[in-house]
């Protein structure tokens, strides 16, 4: 294997290492008034990192949470579609 595979190979595993946590501290974010902010940044970066590193389905769930909270500003994330979504799109790419 190439050593710049054997890198990317790395990069993503640690990627889908933090995504369990990442998908926790949503999970307990999503029912806190005032925490968008705190989400907004974790999607952001889901979506950047996953479109680099090949998981699309994951960027572009991640960008539509990122879409919802510039846009629609909710309270709270509790039981938003696209956060579930999100969610369902973490799950995939750790499972693969």
């Amino acid at each position: 294997m190439p050593e710049n595979q054997s890198r990317l190979n790395a990069i993503r595993v640690r990627f889908l290492d933090r995504l369990s946590g990442q998908r926790s501290t949503l999970e307990r974010l999503a029912g806190i008034e005032g925490a968008n902010d705190e989400i907004l940044d974790i999607a952001h970066k889901i979506a950047g990192i996953a479109g680099s590193l090949g998981f699309p389905a994951l960027s572009a769930a991640a960008s539509e949470v990122e879409m919802l909270l510039v846009n629609e500003r909710p309270q709270t994330l509790r039981g938003a579609q696209q956060l579930e979504q999100l969610m369902h799109q973490i799950d995939a790419a750790r499972e693969n």
